[in-house]
């Protein structure tokens, strides 16, 4: 056993796999290589955002979605290195025989995120518009009044992260930004009475005596 682990040194176990790659006796080097050629599909796709009027997208590569190599192979070159020499050899001979499966890691750039989410859902958010009501020549002018619309932009952030860390992602996730409604200071109601008021001001009054 005392052979068998120094012979390992420096190299994975026999038995360690990330997902369905065997990384059984390679180097660090050599699992990287496997491991980013294996994995390179976790950059290609893309985040779709709905919104209810258009959708929105965003490509992975816009916030650096990608397999996290580095990490896996630290994963897999820690299998079996804990504990004592006893407790590392017994180790050892269980995962050459039964196996060890780790799963895929994914990372991604978080800031980078959140920053596209903000860029799609911004210039889709409306600033509510207030009824207005004048006298011009012809006489009483109004204007309705118009809803405005925001997105929280930290609540989609969070949704898409919380999909795009998975491995099983694929190659497009959807995500939807429900809009929330922001009402005027002055509504099309409150300008409607105001021009009841102001048509009983504007119309001639006859006033008679006895």
């Amino acid at each position: 056993l005392y052979a068998y682990g120094q012979f390992h040194v420096g190299r994975i176990l026999p038995g360690v796999h990330v997902g369905a790659v065997d990384l059984s006796g390679l180097d660090e080097a050599q699992a990287t290589a496997r491991l980013t050629e294996a994995f390179a599909g976790y950059a290609d796709g893309s985040v779709r955002i709905q919104t209810g009027t258009t959708d929105v997208t965003i490509p992975y590569s816009a916030f650096g979605r990608h397999a996290d190599v580095p990490a896996m192979v630290s994963a897999a070159l820690a299998v079996g290195r804990d504990g004592s020499a006893v407790e590392q050899a017994v180790a050892e001979v269980r995962t050459a025989v039964k196996g060890v499966e780790l799963r895929p890691i994914v990372t991604f750039d978080d800031a980078a995120l959140a920053a596209r989410v903000d860029a799609a859902l911004v210039p889709l958010e409306m600033h509510p518009v207030d009824a207005t009501i004048s006298v011009g020549d012809t006489g009483i002018v109004t204007t309705p009044a118009t809803r405005g619309r925001s997105f929280d932009q930290a609540a989609v952030t969070t949704a898409i992260a919380r999909q795009v860390e998975s491995p099983d992602a694929g190659v497009e996730v959807v995500a939807t930004a429900e809009p929330t409604s922001i009402d005027p200071a002055v509504d099309t109601a409150a300008v409607l009475d105001a021009t009841k008021g102001a048509s009983r001001m504007l119309h001639p009054l006859t006033l008679t005596q006895g």
